[in-house]
């Protein structure tokens, strides 16, 4: 028997004059500003199970990210970091639909193993490029885009190229917006500990440039003796941990952890639950870290300035977002002084250079 069948999603979202998700208490009582922090003390067995989970969840057999409700139990170490990340973001008081808030997960490692995402797919192995964080099915579903309240990213290895977070956003269609004015950005440079949150509007990624020469292979490096030892040749990788703050909204698509697979990460349901009850929270006595500042002129004759020319990343604007560059002017010397430290640095540039959507593909 045929049958002609159309599938009609229906969606209700509200969203304020920021472009935001609305909720009890407004955005005012969420902190937006680009800041870091740096997390309590890791003892090197705790990383060590840190670091086999993200290799673990980052296998390209698994879906991209994962959820985890903001009323939910944890199962695992992975689920409880991105529960403390919402509940330390996300003021107690605040007023919102649990079902749909909570925390979406994943992982990134730079260079992925040969099992892992980055990896199988092909993409770039020594950083991230330029994107928006969104509600991807969503977009597909609709073409507009829903951003999370709030971006995090967790260090988990003091190596690689830092995040770079500028202060651009895009439309409701997901065309990036125009302006003339100043541009404001924040450089966080890799520190093991260090979680850094942004606004989830903004254009971010890890440029693997900004890295001296041969920097990144130097870091990643295992010693010959330790050449055959996984537990410690995850120690020389890029590792973070991401978490992105949803409220009122859940991302289409997007599902906890496999049940099936839990028992393979650190403290699942079949090992030891210490680290799910244990009271000692991520963020206990968190001091804000201090960022340097820099301030970048159109035509500055007394700083050397390099001028940077980056892709956006696939489907950072639609399909065809390879076109889309993003060129600006930087003393790369200046901003690598911070990697060895882990710093922070403020940008301001008096005037964007620019953004430019007529390259071929």
């Amino acid at each position: 028997m045929d049958m002609d069948m159309e599938d009609n999603i229906d969606f209700c979202i509200s969203l304020d004059k920021n472009g935001r998700t609305t909720f009890s208490g407004g955005d005012s009582s969420i902190d937006y500003r680009c800041k870091s922090v740096l997390l309590r003390e890791f003892a090197q067995h705790e990383l060590d199970d840190l670091l086999l989970d993200a290799e673990i969840a980052d296998c390209a057999l698994l879906p991209r990210t994962f959820w985890v409700g903001s009323n939910s139990t944890p199962r695992c170490r992975l689920e409880r970091m991105a529960l403390e990340v919402f509940r330390h973001h996300v003021p107690e008081n605040s007023i919102y639909d649990e079902k749909i808030s909570g925390a979406e997960w994943w992982v990134q490692i730079r260079p992925s193993s040969p099992s892992g995402r980055y990896h199988v797919l092909g993409c770039d192995e020594d950083g991230v490029q330029f994107h928006w964080d969104k509600d991807e099915e969503f977009r597909i579903q609709t073409q507009m885009c829903i951003h999370p309240h709030l971006s995090t990213v967790t260090y988990l290895s003091d190596i690689g190229a830092p995040t770079l977070v500028l202060d651009k956003r895009a439309d409701l269609d997901g065309a990036l917006i125009q302006n003339h004015g100043d541009t404001c950005g924040f450089l966080s440079w890799p520190k093991k500990r260090k979680h850094l949150s942004f606004d989830g509007r903004y254009l971010h990624s890890a440029p693997a440039d900004l890295l001296p020469e041969g920097k990144f292979q130097e870091q990643c490096h295992v010693p010959v003796e330790y050449a055959n030892n996984a537990h410690i040749s995850r120690r020389y990788k890029r590792v973070t941990f991401l978490v992105n703050i949803w409220i009122n909204h859940k991302p289409m698509t997007v599902k906890p952890f496999p049940a099936g697979m839990i028992d393979k990460l650190s403290c699942g349901k079949s090992r030891s639950t210490e680290i799910v009850s244990e009271d000692k929270s991520l963020f206990h006595n968190v001091v804000e870290q201090k960022a340097c500042t820099m301030e970048i002129l159109e035509n500055d004759e007394i700083k050397r300035l390099d001028s940077m020319d980056w892709n956006f990343g696939c489907n950072a604007f639609n399909a065809t977002s390879g076109n889309q560059r993003i060129r600006l002017k930087l003393s790369v010397e200046e901003i690598q002084k911070g990697h060895i430290d882990g710093s922070n640095i403020s940008i301001k540039w008096k005037v964007f250079s620019e953004t430019d959507s007529s390259a071929s593909n």
